[in-house]
């Protein structure tokens, strides 16, 4: 009977065994599933929704400090950028300044100005203009525009 199964179809006779064996094991995982297997399972329904509102309330409050603390560095380098601009004839000890005062220069902000305070804390103090180009935020095209600003 296996061979004219084999001919009609064309499968070998080993073939043909093979797929016997997996459809009989199928067919009683089936049966046992149905019939025999009665344990059914309950799927819970768990509710995450303070979890999730904790989280949300998370994110929104992270935002809006972020919001607020960028809109007061907004508001504070605009006024430093509106009235504390240094005049023409004016200069700065590079060594005594404070942060406002650095931030006076042309194309100095706040962490260029926390850097040179930091570099000056390091060495002490600057004894040459050249020093400051080891400032990270200074290169040489700014500590040209800035020279005639500044004073040791």
């Amino acid at each position: 009977m296996l061979q004219k199964i084999s001919l009609m179809i064309g499968f070998t006779q080993t073939e043909i065994k093979v797929l016997l064996f997996l459809f009989v094991m199928f067919f009683v995982g089936f049966a046992y599933s149905l019939f025999i297997a009665e344990e059914k399972v309950e799927l819970k329904v768990v509710d995450y929704s303070v979890q999730d509102s904790l989280f949300s309330d998370i994110i929104v409050a992270d935002k809006k400090a972020k919001t607020i603390s960028e809109k007061e560095n907004r508001e504070q380098n605009q006024k430093i950028k509106t009235t504390d601009k240094i005049s023409a004839n004016e200069k700065i000890n590079i060594n005594k300044a404070n942060a406002n005062d650095l931030m006076r220069l042309p194309g100095i902000g706040m962490r260029t100005a926390e850097n040179i305070i930091n570099r000056r804390k390091e060495i002490g103090r600057f004894t040459s203009l050249n020093q400051l180009l080891t400032v990270k935020g200074i290169g040489e095209t700014r500590l040209e525009n800035i020279k005639k600003f500044i004073e040791l």
